[in-house]
This record gives structure tokens, C-alpha cells and sequence, in this order.
């Protein structure tokens, strides 16, 4: 689970490092966001001389969590670090790799996202949990 606040790792080559998250988007009283949901965030920490610039707000999806997640064959997964993907204000993924392994429940929870948009984000991580 991602509240408001929370720090979240980078998982692609976009250049920044860190962000915190701001606000969740679907429904307007909710506190916090669950695995494949967009989030908007800010940037705290990018590395050097690339075109994100810090303490700007971008959108985010979160593709792993600290908490448990029940995956659709009933087991459970948790991770390490809370971690992310990067996209812009028209949901177009920032990056061109993604480090790390992503679960293949993102594809059903990529309904914000045409179907081809959602296949080249997952075609660009190597490991698929």
C-alpha cells in the first residue's frame, strides 16, 4: 500500500532516483494505492545531468509494494522496496528499460492505458514474476 507522502525507488532509466507521492487518482477520497494504480509525484532525487528536473510533478505507476499482494493463482508476493515507473502527463512511459522484475498483474490493471501501451511497457522489463 502507497499513502500520501510515501517514497518510492525509480525502476526505470529516466534518471531520477526517488520520489515521494502527492495524490492518488481514482476516487476522490482515497487514501492510498494498491499495485498497477497511477500516482501523481514529485521528484526528490535524479542523478546528474538529465532532462527530469527535481521537485517537478509527474505521473507514476506503482509496480511493486512493501505490503503482501495476492497474485491470481492465490499466492502472495512482497517486496523489498516500493517501486515505480515513470510517465508523463498523457501516460506515455518516460523510460526505454526497466530494471528489476514486474508482475504480470499489471496487464490486467493497465485499464487506463490503450492495450498496445500496455504491452510495450511490459515488453521492456526482462523479468516477468
Amino acid at each position: 500500500m502507497i499513502y500520501s507522502r510515501t517514497k518510492l525507488i525509480i525502476a526505470d532509466n529516466t534518471g531520477a532516483y526517488s520520489v515521494k507521492c502527492i495524490q492518488f487518482y481514482k476516487g476522490s477520497g482515497k487514501k492510498q494505492a494498491f499495485l498497477s494504480e497511477i500516482i501523481q509525484v514529485s521528484i526528490s532525487k535524479i542523478k546528474a545531468l538529465k532532462k527530469i528536473n527535481k521537485k517537478t510533478i509527474y505521473n507514476n505507476i506503482v509496480i511493486s509494494s512493501k505490503s503482501w499482494t495476492k497474485k491470481l493463482d492465490g499466492s502472495f508476493i512482497k517486496a523489498f522496496k516500493n517501486r515505480g515507473l515513470l510517465l508523463d502527463k498523457f501516460f506515455k512511459f518516460l523510460g526505454t528499460r526497466i530494471y528489476g522484475p514486474v508482475p504480470k498483474e499489471l496487464l490486467q490493471g493497465f485499464n487506463f492505458l490503450d492495450n498496445d501501451k500496455s504491452k510495450k511497457i511490459i515488453s521492456f522489463s526482462k523479468y516477468l514474476i
